[in-house]
């Protein structure tokens, strides 16, 4: 506690006071979930909750993603010792455990890496033979090799092994591409720091090179430097909207460099050294209780969002709590709809037999979800049928594609649950109206026909998809209003727009709010689903003209005006959760068009 804690402590609480200035509700609950991992050193867990990888463009707005290999090394001193102290009392030869114990863990993470990317990043099991390879060096440094070589042999050997686990870890920097990492490919450089340690003191890599001033340096700061470095890059990604550029990242190295050197010096020696011991360590994990805490606070509260001095923020609180609510009455009638994918949702804003107004798609049709429900009468209800990427036409299925189906068998599942939805509304007659609302970009490159899985036509694919979807609902009498989507922005100007955003609450300059002004919008014909979203709404239009039942909302004219699309609106807040997903507000934006749509379909 007395080594590790202080320099952790230093960097929670520094990116705590960062996300509680500049942070929105959203981003900031997620970083207090990291914090909360951080302190009870479960970061690979937590990450791995989340299907992350550690290479992906949003793992860089994780200020504190780098924490997993903490509680990798944490979780195996939990375990290693316990296991090596049960074979020392069974009298088992301790190198055969480990020896085997590495391979199994090798062996599972190589077959692993494949099929589930993130599992074998983050799962304690996957990662602990690189741990094991050092108590396999370990051993046999305490039970040397009696080899009969002469002391000329045995310094060319040593020096060889210097230079060649130089050039793998090297390698390993410079060569090694993310892609299917780690699995095999970490054994170079695990073999590498295997081979440079096995060397000893008296090769010349190790005598001449890891021993001069500056190297020495660099260890005696390494674990804080591991501590700071990453959230102050991942800091300037967010302020950047993109991978920083190497002058950016150089700085930021630099100044983790800086205050490495001030934590090694100025808040480490005071709690590892000197008298108290005892105390010291109780006070400090207190502290980290404490932080920790205050993370899963920030977490359950969804971001404190009434730090913000915003009247729409309290608004959020209570169609939070009624969108809680919401999710817990379909439970009731669909128990098991959220356990084909984390991303599908079921809501009805009343029990089931009193919702008026059903939305079904993807993320999409969840995201208008809490704007429908506050502007929801007294007459009205809305249910929701929403799963990942799904198109809500009957007989499609998209979002399914071979690569996708592999990493996530459950999702070949979610065509399924659009046809249950749309079943459940047939057979309720109050719901009077339907209102359909998907992301083209889940369909524009894998669409298929699930009754003819041999057209690859997509347009044709899509007009049958409309037609037996629109004959079936009006047919029943049912209004059906789609929603033509809202824009899909560039990432990186997100980004830069959601920064600049939240640093103008707290730029006394202006600047941040100018720069708001100026990279909060994008061409319209420049929209990442412009040509997905041509060719649906194209096709859709085309297909109600035979049905005197379906009336349109178009979501992006609503956030787009004079060729140029916003993502704030005219008081300067967001509205768009991600590049792609309306937050509440831009939800409660458009949602008078679509409830108006709904109620008289005109």
């Amino acid at each position: 506690m007395r080594r590790i804690f202080p320099s952790l402590i230093c960097a929670l609480a520094f990116c705590f006071a960062l996300g509680w200035a500049v942070l929105t509700p959203e981003d900031f609950a997620q970083l207090g979930k990291h914090i909360a991992g951080g302190a009870g050193y479960v970061s690979n867990l937590v990450l791995w909750s989340e299907s992350g990888q550690y290479f992906d463009f949003d793992s860089l707005h994780k200020l504190l993603l780098h924490l997993w290999s903490l509680g990798i090394e944490e979780q195996f001193y939990l375990i290693w010792p316990a296991l090596l102290f049960l074979a020392w009392k069974l009298r088992i030869s301790l190198f055969g455990v480990a020896a085997l114990g590495a391979a199994v863990s090798f062996v599972f993470e190589a077959a692993t890496i494949g099929a589930d990317a993130a599992g074998a990043f983050y799962s304690p099991l996957l990662r602990f033979w690189e741990l094991m390879a050092g108590s396999l060096l370990g051993w046999m440094a305490l039970h040397p090799a009696k080899l009969r070589l002469s002391d000329g042999r045995r310094r060319f050997i040593r020096e060889f092994a210097g230079v060649l686990g130089l050039a793998l870890v090297l390698g390993s920097a410079l060569l090694v591409r993310p892609e299917g990492f780690p699995g095999a490919k970490a054994l170079i450089p695990v073999a590498g720091a295997v081979l440079i340690i096995a060397a000893g003191t008296d090769s010349a890599v190790n005598r001449w090179l890891l021993s001069n001033r500056v190297m020495v340096f660099i260890g005696l700061v390494s674990y804080p430097l591991y501590i700071w470095h990453w959230p102050l890059l991942s800091f300037a990604a967010i302020i950047d909207g993109r991978l920083p550029r190497a002058g950016i990242r150089a700085g930021c190295v630099l100044l983790a460099l800086l205050l490495s050197y001030l934590t090694y010096r100025v808040v480490e020696p005071p709690l590892r050294w000197g008298r108290h011991g005892g105390i010291k360590a109780l006070g400090l994990l207190a502290v980290m209780c404490s932080i920790g805490g205050a993370g899963l606070w920030v977490y359950s509260s969804g971001g404190v969002p009434e730090r913000i001095s915003d009247p729409e923020a309290r608004a959020e609180i209570e169609v939070a709590k009624l969108d809680e609510q919401a999710a817990a009455q379909c439970a009731l009638v669909f128990p098991q709809w959220r356990s084909t994918d984390p991303d599908n949702y079921c809501k009805m804003q009343r029990p089931d037999g009193e919702n008026t107004i059903a939305v079904i798609g993807d993320s999409h049709a969840s995201q208008l979800f809490p704007g429908l429900i506050r502007v929801s009468g007294k007459d009205d209800g809305v249910a929701l049928f929403s799963a990942s990427c799904a198109i809500p036409l009957l007989g499609l299925q998209s979002g399914a594609d071979e690569q996708t189906v592999k990493l996530n068998p459950k999702r070949a599942q979610n065509a399924h649950l659009v046809a249950a939805g749309i079943e459940h509304i047939l057979s309720h007659p109050e719901i009077r109206t339907v209102v359909l609302a998907h992301s083209p970009l889940c369909s524009d490159d894998e669409l298929k026909d699930l009754e003819d899985p041999k057209l690859k036509d997509h347009d044709e694919m899509l007009r049958r998809g409309f037609a037996r979807t629109f004959s079936a609902l009006s047919k029943t009498g049912r209004k059906v209003v789609v929603a033509l989507d809202n824009p899909t922005f560039d990432d990186g100007l997100y980004n830069r727009c959601k920064v600049a955003v939240m640093l103008s609450g707290i730029d006394p300059t202006g600047m941040a709010e100018r720069r708001a002004r100026d990279s909060c919008h994008q061409d319209q014909g420049t929209l990442l689903s412009r040509k997905a979203a041509d060719r649906y709404n194209r096709i859709a239009k085309k297909a109600a003209r035979e049905f005197g039942n379906v009336s349109f909302v178009d979501l992006e004219a609503l956030l787009c005006e004079g060729g140029q699309c916003r993502m704030t609106d005219g008081k300067g807040h967001m509205l768009m959760r991600d590049r792609s997903h309306l937050n509440y507000r831009g939800a409660y934006l458009v949602a008078p068009a679509i409830m108006q749509k709904a109620r008289d379909g005109k």
